[in-house]
């Protein structure tokens, strides 16, 4: 069902669909409204807020109005120290990123073993997922390439 609605350049009626969000009434309209909006003369409207984390006021536009950190920052400081840490006693786990700060939990979150490189016999730690799919693991990139090399290889022939 079409609606009347006012062209918001030269303030003209027109009939549009109620769900269209058509805003002028022909191209030439339309080409005066986006000269418009590039300009900056009309802006989409924009809100203060105070963040979240470091209490400063910030602006935001209308399509980000649910925004309540002011940068990447504070919104990582912020959720590291309220929502994560809540997760964790709700929960009973720990989650990943909480590791990289403390050794000890990152100690805890391992499932896997520690074993021996293959050439080198270092002792490396395996994950839980990767114990299974070969017969030898490796510290590094070199040390598979050396074992692998001669003898060792899979199509190695005498």
């Amino acid at each position: 069902m079409k609606i009347i609605k006012n062209c918001e350049i030269c303030n003209k009626n027109f009939k549009s669909y109620q769900s269209e969000n058509q805003r002028v009434c022909s191209k030439e309209c339309r080409l005066k409204l986006q000269s418009l909006l590039t300009k900056g003369r009309i802006r989409t409207k924009r809100f203060n807020k105070i963040c979240k984390y470091c209490k400063k006021e910030f602006i935001v536009p209308s399509y980000k109005q649910n925004q309540i950190y002011c940068s990447r920052k504070c919104k990582n400081e912020g959720q590291d120290s309220s929502h994560l840490l809540k997760y964790v006693i709700k929960k009973g786990h720990i989650p990943w990123n909480k590791g990289r700060k403390n050794p000890e939990l990152a100690e805890k979150m391992r499932t896997g073993i520690y074993l021996q490189c293959g050439f080198c016999k270092k002792e490396i730690y395996i994950p839980k997922h990767r114990i299974d799919k070969s017969k030898n693991h490796f510290c590094s990139y070199k040390c598979l390439n050396i074992f692998y090399s001669g003898k060792n290889h899979p199509k190695y022939k005498d």
